[in-house]
């Protein structure tokens, strides 16, 4: 009889696990550069001055989960892969919010991805330049999506993205990813932008070398200058990496 009803609730454990839905999972990256370093003397003691508004993200986030009175913090780093949330499957939107606690009104609010594994990708607006107005763009980050032996090129910036391995290339319009093969080893990659307006080509890097190993892929990221006079108007960034585990 024992048996039996041990037997009857293993079972009944089982199918509540396989009714419940899979959780969402999301890690974020901030794009950007450092505030220009300013400094003052005090006491005969270099003191740095405080960044000015809107020059770099929080800290750090939170967004509700989706779960009742649960929480998901996670701390934020300019061109830094942040952990992995775990949010419920059946969250409504994404509503960020500065610090530890998510009250009032959201930093930055944004749709739920399809996928079950995304990436959101953080960066100011091309046009204001300032983290007080974020734009997010989220992506399938699942291994299906973007598998190993891809780089993905992202462009966050308000300039078409240029990139060409070997003889073949390749735009990336505002807003817009395109992955590419990669070879295990050594890849010689030429990476640039067109002006807006002239259409004129400017190259970033003509001969970056990008590595990838067996079981990896390349986040490759296209982000604006935030000196609106400096020669180069986007930055590019790429991280390789072995796919997320859960």
């Amino acid at each position: 009889m024992k048996t039996v009803l041990l037997l009857s609730v293993l079972l009944s454990s089982l199918v509540l696990g396989q009714n419940q839905p899979v959780p969402k999972l999301l890690r974020l990256i901030p794009l950007g550069q450092n505030p220009v370093w300013k400094e003052k003397l005090k006491d005969n003691v270099r003191v740095g001055d405080a960044p000015p508004a809107g020059s770099l993200p929080p800290t750090e986030v939170t967004l509700p989960s989706g779960k009742k009175d649960g929480v998901q913090t996670a701390p934020l780093q300019l061109g830094v892969m942040s952990k992995t949330l775990r949010l419920d499957a059946r969250i409504p939107s994404l509503q960020f919010h500065e610090g530890k606690l998510a009250a009032g009104e959201p930093w930055l609010k944004a749709p739920v991805h399809k996928s079950t594994r995304s990436l959101g990708v953080l960066f100011r607006d091309p046009t204001e330049m300032t983290w007080e107005k974020p734009r997010i763009l989220l992506l399938d980050d699942s291994e299906e999506a973007f598998p190993p032996g891809n780089i993905r090129f992202v462009n966050t910036a308000g300039h078409t993205a240029l990139v060409q391995i070997g003889k073949t290339a390749n735009a990336v319009k505002p807003g817009e990813s395109k992955m590419l093969p990669l070879k295990v080893g050594d890849n010689v990659i030429m990476v640039g932008y067109q002006e807006r307006g002239t259409g004129k080509q400017v190259v970033i890097n003509k001969a970056l070398t990008v590595r990838i190993m067996a079981n990896q892929r390349v986040q490759a990221f296209f982000y604006q200058n935030q000196n609106k006079a400096a020669d180069k108007q986007l930055l590019f960034q790429s991280l390789p990496e072995p796919p997320p585990a859960l």
